[in-house]
């Protein structure tokens, strides 16, 4: 579906915007309150994105704790504020499981195709690399891609 969305902005000469996020230490929470609970941090944490996202957004989980979100037609600027907009709902709020109140912090890598030179891959392993950044400088921040024009 992905592949799709980018081709379509291709086609139209749409920018393609693609955000990778990761809840910071989650190997903490499953260690600490068992895999239920952290199933269920997962789901609150994909509801949290929802939130800040507009309807119909390709939100997907990529693995473990990490989750690609796909923007067409959004430039670079749009995708960083909208990461920013995630990380400070997620920050903000506490994570409600059962009776446990969860503090759950995340960090955002971005990556934008503007001159249509790009596969979905090539994207995706580029917001990457932006989300380690952002792991590496202390977690709980958006960084973007750096070879972004």
């Amino acid at each position: 579906m992905g592949e799709r969305e980018l081709q379509g902005c291709i086609g139209k000469n749409r920018d393609f915007s693609l955000i990778m996020a990761d809840i910071d230490f989650f190997k903490k929470v499953n260690d600490r309150y068992g895999h239920t609970v952290g199933d269920e941090v997962l789901k609150v944490f994909t509801a949290r994105l929802r939130h800040v996202l507009k309807e119909g957004t390709m939100l997907a989980r990529y693995g473990g704790e990490e989750f690609a979100v796909a923007l067409p037609g959004v430039g670079y600027n749009s995708a960083l504020k909208a990461a920013w907009r995630m990380k400070s709902h997620v920050e903000d709020s506490v994570f409600l499981v059962g009776d446990l109140k969860i503090k759950v912090t995340a960090s955002f890598g971005v990556a934008t195709d503007t001159a249509h030179n790009a596969t979905l891959l090539e994207i995706i392993n580029h917001a990457d690399k932006a989300l380690y950044k952002a792991k590496e400088s202390g977690r709980n921040t958006v960084v973007g891609f750096d070879d972004h024009p």
